[in-house]
């Protein structure tokens, strides 16, 4: 079992654990820290690690000086159970690990995918243990003689069960620590996305489960990637689940909303009005797919993030999150084009020979073809154009 440290005295930094709370179960984030950052037993631990391995159960920690304000320095020395706080943010397992290899080995960036799962309560007394045995081993973040690692091996002394007994529901514990003062966050928006669903005409919809793509390449720094998958017919929804911590007990900041927007795909069709947070409450986000006309599967990144007045800074204001996409054509859709075709060529033909024999039957049957030709159009762009 891996501990890895998040400690976000950077603005990307912070940006990622915002992203691990408020990620769906099951998705992927990417960390990589350089080589002399992880102890001995978690660098043997990646080494050795396949792609013919079970992934390697993993929990998030966030760990913070007492005193620490944002934008001080890096302190010198390790922290310890005294001297700062810990919280897990987030249990998961390391599904890939890729090595960026540098001029020294020290140097070299590690890289983990993580794969998220739940949260734990943050009181729980395992945690308390689990830092006070790092302390010991001298592998806590920050040091200059000792210290100075973010990721470590679980301590075999360590009863790690109770550490990876994870669920949604202490998502709320989970951001009440977050946001209680000293922490850095205190102040913060929080939400999640807790699912997200497919819709159709008749009201039913779906979970959609997140899928490792077929393409992944273990020991790739890059290319591995699990998705939600979508494609151009069916509409979909990010349920939001935000939340008021009991820390603040007040009010959201005024005009705080959640926007969405993409990547540089522009395939998605996303509202163009943002959407108002309410204290405790749920929302919507629907999104879909423009018009396609390709058969290859493309990617798409869905980027949602808070947005909080005339806030300005480099760190966010709250949570955001980045969805991947694979989108694809409707199957149903594409067979039914391509046997409107089939139907649409192979009347062209009969047409052809007919008119010559009898021509107003003739005619008819290629006017019907045409009619499939359009049809098969349109089911395949999901636009027809009668004049080009």
């Amino acid at each position: 079992m891996l501990i890895v440290f998040d400690t976000c005295t950077k603005a990307d930094y912070y940006r990622d654990v915002h992203k691990v709370l408020s990620a769906p179960s099951g998705t992927l984030v990417r960390y990589d820290y350089e080589r002399r950052l992880w102890s001995g037993d978690a660098q043997k631990l990646v080494d050795r690690f396949s792609n013919e391995q079970d992934p390697i159960p993993t929990l998030l920690m966030y760990g913070q000086l007492k005193n620490y304000k944002r934008g001080d320095d890096d302190p010198g020395f390790m922290l310890t159970w005294e001297n700062a706080f810990f919280i897990p943010t987030r249990v998961a397992e390391v599904v890939n690990v890729g090595f960026d290899r540098r001029g020294s080995k020290d140097r070299e960036n590690i890289y983990i995918h993580l794969r998220l799962k739940g949260f734990l309560r943050p009181d729980i007394a395992e945690i308390e243990t689990l830092v006070g045995a790092l302390e010991e081993r001298k592998e806590l973040p920050f040091g200059q003689t000792s210290g100075k690692k973010w990721i470590s091996q679980c301590p075999d002394d360590i009863d790690s069960e109770n550490l990876l007994v994870g669920t949604d529901e202490n998502w709320s514990h989970v951001v009440d620590a977050f946001a209680s003062r000293p922490s850095q966050f205190a102040g913060d928006v929080f939400w999640r996305i807790t699912a997200v669903r497919s819709l159709n005409k008749t009201g039913k919809n779906a979970v959609l489960i997140p899928v490792e793509r077929n393409t992944n390449t273990f020991g790739s720094i890059d290319s591995w990637h699990i998705d939600f998958e979508v494609d151009d017919v069916n509409r979909y929804v990010a349920e939001v689940q935000n939340y008021i911590p009991i820390a603040e007990d007040r009010e959201l900041p005024p005009n705080a909303v959640i926007s969405a927007k993409e990547d540089t795909s522009k395939l998605l069709l996303l509202p163009e009005v943002k959407i108002n947070l309410r204290r405790n409450a749920a929302e919507h986000l629907k999104f879909g797919v423009s018009p396609i006309d390709f058969l290859e599967k493309e990617d798409a990144k869905l980027i949602i993030e808070t947005e909080v007045g005339n806030y300005e800074g480099e760190y966010p204001p709250g949570s955001l999150v980045e969805i991947t996409l694979r989108i694809a054509k409707n199957r149903v859709r594409l067979a039914a084009a391509v046997i409107c075709a089939l139907v649409g060529a192979v009347g062209l033909v009969a047409g052809a020979t007919l008119f010559r024999q009898d021509s107003t039957l003739g005619l008819g049957v290629l006017i019907g073809a045409v009619v499939f030709g359009y049809i098969a159009r349109w089911l395949y762009t999901n636009r027809i154009k009668i004049l080009k």
